[in-house]
């Protein structure tokens, strides 16, 4: 391995090449990849959580420079808590934690909003880099639904499983489970815990689980980097029918019974195209509740509103259409009609 650039001095890989000399290698000479690092992109705020109920750890997407990073001024936090250190919480500086001179509340929402911090080449975090944060105050994982589902990618893609946060709690999905269950009997056959660090969602909050973030939103709109979870592995989904479930602390939260069926049938094929959930407060079960993606939107929405859903109001004692007029063409606009 040659480094390209020895200016560059943060820990990327990127910076590092196997040696295109002939040899293997160039001990002693210059470097046969030598060149320039070129950085002019923003590192973000990713996400945070809490290690314990007195500190805050917030994750970059890349690694940033200590002397920007480490100043606690650049924190401003809502409602107010007072950070008195920052440290790095791994070795690839994409990680601060700051020490609180106070005790976090539990079940309360906070919010730390970042500026002036920098990575490695000078590009600073955008004005609205915002995070929420905050200490658990139950560990059920009770709220988290499955709202959309790809099992058949393109030949290039990959399958992934968004959820939903339709509870009021903030849960830390590091106990979570997706299992894949046997058609016959619904015992388990496949279970994957998703996530072994703390990883906390807010209510109203999407997330999208999948082996390969970069694939999927190569392919879809999404809020990448935003949202998404690189799992290790997910269960495997077959394309004509599968069962999945979603649980924690082996108690089955939500789960779903799928068949290629469920897809519009007018559509000639369906590779690509995710089922989504009409309103993610209704039955998973219910072969009623999903449709297929609207093409309109690109046939996914990774880490986005569902193409296909639908603001349902039960009315009190008539029957209701929603929408009055409806055209079943799959663009996403009016494609699915509900009766109340």
């Amino acid at each position: 391995l040659e480094k390209v650039d020895v200016d560059f001095t943060c820990p990327v890989s990127t910076n590092w090449l196997p040696s295109a000399n002939a040899s293997g290698g160039t001990p002693g000479a210059a470097n046969s990849v030598a060149g320039i690092i070129l950085d002019e992109v923003q590192p973000l705020l990713l996400r945070s959580y809490c290690p314990d109920s007195i500190s805050v750890v917030m994750v970059f997407n890349e690694p940033l420079d200590p002397n920007e990073a480490l100043t606690i001024q650049h924190y401003i936090f809502s409602p107010t808590v007072n950070p008195v250190e920052a440290v790095f919480e791994d070795a690839f500086l994409q990680r601060v934690k700051l020490t609180l001179a106070s005790v976090l509340v539990p079940g309360k929402i906070y919010t730390v909003a970042v500026s002036g911090v920098t990575d490695c080449a000078g590009n600073e975090v955008p004005d609205e880099s915002i995070s929420r944060f905050g200490v658990l105050d139950s560990v059920s994982a009770d709220g988290i639904i499955i709202n959309e589902l790809l099992f058949n990618p393109y030949n290039d893609g990959y399958d992934f499983i968004e959820l939903f946060h339709a509870g009021y709690n903030i849960i830390d999905l590091s106990n979570v489970k997706i299992e894949s269950l046997d058609l016959e009997n619904g015992l388990i056959d496949e279970s994957e815990k998703i996530i072994e660090e703390p990883w906390l969602i807010f209510p109203g909050d999407y997330l999208v689980v999948t082996e390969n973030p970069t694939a999927v939103a190569s392919h879809y709109r999404s809020s990448y980097p935003f949202n998404f979870m690189e799992a290790g592995n997910l269960p495997s989904m077959n394309v004509d029918e599968g069962h999945i479930a979603i649980s924690d602390n082996e108690k089955v939260i939500d789960a779903l019974h799928y068949f290629e069926d469920y897809h519009f049938d007018l559509l000639e094929d369906f590779k690509g195209i995710s089922l989504e959930k009409i309103n993610p407060l209704f039955n998973s079960s219910n072969a009623s509740s999903w449709h297929s993606a609207a093409g309109s939107a690109g046939f996914a929405t990774p880490g986005l509103k569902n193409s296909q859903y639908a603001d349902i109001m039960p009315g009190d004692k008539e029957v209701i259409l929603s929408p009055e007029l409806f055209s079943p063409d799959n663009d996403g606009i009016d494609d699915v009609v509900t009766i109340v």
